[in-house]
């Protein structure tokens, strides 16, 4: 283990690098879908021989002061000074290929040769090119892995008889309590971006609402289109329809039916990517953004893995602030889903800021699951039905845990609505609306479970069934 030390957003921070290792994944209770998607990211996190001919290498674990656990890369992300030539910039260090990022500032994605020894150390790198002034920050992307069972739901049909359950959770007065309003609010004309690792984009429940798709892979932005692109991890095709997915006779009905979507898809999380997504759902111009995606500690399985980031680098940052100035002002609204370990919102650096609507789970037992704090909004996150990535047009299913990443496009699609209502609101006015509405929930010390009806000024007396029945 050795010490290494990374300016991130102009602070100084040291982190205990240690060698990689993995699970054994053919050990690991998985259905062949997950198992076979392990094996890719194994792929991703290994140090292939030929190391040029990859977009992502990683070296060691990292561990940050708070416990958090993430990847170093041969991947950073810099800003060019005035003046400087960015070909030359490359020949000076090394750089094998950069790809410029959609911010205004010559901001990029750069890639070095993946050595974790000695002088070639990124550490090492970066550092002489801060030294030499030609760029105005330089800082390491890390990888923090999200596995493919982390958020991998246990499914459950719904018998007829549990129909007045459902009619009463997820959209009805025990969850939240949409229904009463759906009749007069659907979303329409506004946008939504949610960002999650991949979706299902010719599910028959959301192709037709879908405005815009992307994939970043590697290091490389593509449009992914409307049709064809199908991922067997279902957790962004779970999060997309809880949103918008259409009423359209079967399946499921959204939060937002008739908003459209836009989704970002992302081979992995770090914060360069998920700055990147950001910047595309902005030039998507949405109005309000959904991300379930989540840091995590290690390789280990299960809510507690779950860690905030130490610190925010400078390409996220730039960023968020462009998501909260967005729409001359107003600000774009951006759900943040905390993590499920139940730790203060106050450690999460992108959940306490002020602009953030951070989101943990409210569960059927009106009980509170993930980040605490004051700041912290509920929505059903426990035992919903939405749309599940299949091959051929995809299907539906009910998943019982218990999940901050399901709750927060369900809190999403609330903005969306209350922004059809009135699309002049700020983000700052949508805060107003959604903290004065929330009903209580005992022994939870958040601003409460967000109730739509309220929140419209509606009424609690309809029910809607979440299979769109």
């Amino acid at each position: 283990m050795s010490t290494r030390t990374f300016f991130i957003n102009g602070r100084e921070y040291a982190v205990e690098e240690s060698d990689a290792d993995f699970p054994d994944v053919s050990k690991l209770p998985l259905p062949e879908h997950y198992a076979k998607q392990l094996r890719w990211q194994e792929w991703i996190m290994s140090r292939p021989e030929k190391a040029r001919e990859q977009s992502v290498v990683t070296g060691g674990w990292v561990t940050w002061e708070n416990g958090h656990r993430s990847n170093l890369t041969n991947n950073f992300t810099f800003q060019l000074a005035v003046g400087t030539d960015l070909m030359e910039l490359r020949r000076r260090f090394d750089v094998l290929r950069t790809i410029r990022l959609p911010f205004a500032e010559p901001i990029y994605l750069g890639t070095l040769p993946a050595s974790w020894s000695g002088d070639d150390h990124p550490e090492i790198r970066i550092r002489r090119m801060i030294e030499s002034r030609l760029v105005v920050f330089a800082e390491p992307e890390f990888i923090d892995f999200v596995s493919p069972w982390h958020f991998a739901p246990s499914a459950k049909e719904v018998p007829k008889d549990e129909r007045e359950y459902m009619q009463r959770w997820q959209w009805g007065p025990d969850g939240l309590n949409v229904a009463a309003v759906s009749a007069k609010r659907s979303g329409l004309g506004q946008t939504v971006g949610v960002i999650d690792l991949a979706f299902q984009t010719d599910h028959e429940d959301l192709h037709e609402g879908i405005a815009d798709s992307y994939r970043v892979v590697g290091d490389e932005e593509s449009r992914a289109g409307v049709w064809g692109y199908y991922h067997p991890w279902e957790h962004g095709t779970f999060c997309a329809g809880l949103v918008a997915a259409r009423r359209n006779g079967p399946g499921v009905v959204g939060v937002a039916p008739n908003a459209r979507l836009v989704l970002v898809g992302l081979d992995m999380l770090s914060q360069p990517r998920l700055a990147w997504a950001l910047k595309l759902c902005l030039q998507s111009q949405v109005q309000v953004i959904s991300c379930s995606l989540k840091p995590c500690t290690s390789e280990d399985s299960g809510a507690g893995s779950c860690q905030d980031w130490m610190a925010v680098g400078t390409v996220l940052e730039k960023a968020l602030g462009e998501v909260a100035q967005a729409r001359s002002g107003k600000g774009v609204c951006l759900f943040w889903a905390t993590n499920d370990a139940g730790t203060d919102v106050a450690n999460d650096p992108i959940a306490r800021r002020e602009e953030i609507f951070a989101i943990g789970c409210l569960d059927q037992e009106h009980s509170h699951a993930g980040a605490t704090g004051e700041k912290v909004y509920l929505a059903p996150g426990h035992n919903l039905r939405s749309t599940v990535a299949r091959p051929g047009g995809g299907t539906y299913e009910t998943h019982e845990g218990r999940h901050t990443s399901y709750a927060t496009p369900c809190a999403a699609g609330v903005a969306a609505l209350l922004l059809e209502q009135d699309s002049t609101r700020s983000v700052a006015e949508i805060h107003r609306i959604l903290r004065s509405s929330c009903r209580k929930v005992e022994g939870s010390n958040s601003r409460g479970a967000i109730d739509a009806a309220i929140a419209l000024k509606g009424s609690a007396s309809a029910f809607l069934d979440p299979t769109g029945q």
